[in-house]
């Protein structure tokens, strides 16, 4: 599995968003949580998390249940949109810290059927 270390969502649709992490510990896991976020913005820009910004440190006792993201987790985008139902990519990434790779996905389509695809990297 590809490693990266930012997430970035371009944004195509017809909708205001503002761009999460959606992390989960393993590939099985049922359990997903939300890390990091940007200001919104509009059709035709884009939004960036460096997720480094959002490491935890189990020594301070920070936690996933308190947005924390660590080494070996996995990772898609999540667009959180104004208007509408948020919607987050089927691409899983592995989060690094050490990782200088940037996994960049698009969300596309109209408000009643938006979509996060998976683009490439930076």
């Amino acid at each position: 599995m590809e490693s990266i270390s930012k997430i970035k969502l371009k944004n195509q649709a017809g909708a205001i968003t503002m761009l999460k992490g959606y992390v989960k510990v393993a590939s099985d896991s049922e359990a997903y949580y939300k890390c990091g976020a940007t200001d919104n913005f509009d059709v035709g820009q884009s939004g960036m998390i460096d997720l480094n910004d959002h490491i935890g440190d189990a020594e301070k006792k920070q936690s996933r249940k308190d947005g924390y993201i660590f080494p070996g987790d996995l990772v898609t985008a999540y667009a959180a949109i104004s208007a509408h139902s948020d919607v987050y990519g089927s691409t899983w990434l592995t989060y690094d810290p050490h990782a200088n790779r940037t996994a960049v996905f698009i969300l596309s389509g109209a408000l009643w059927d938006l979509n996060v695809a998976f683009e490439g990297f930076e």
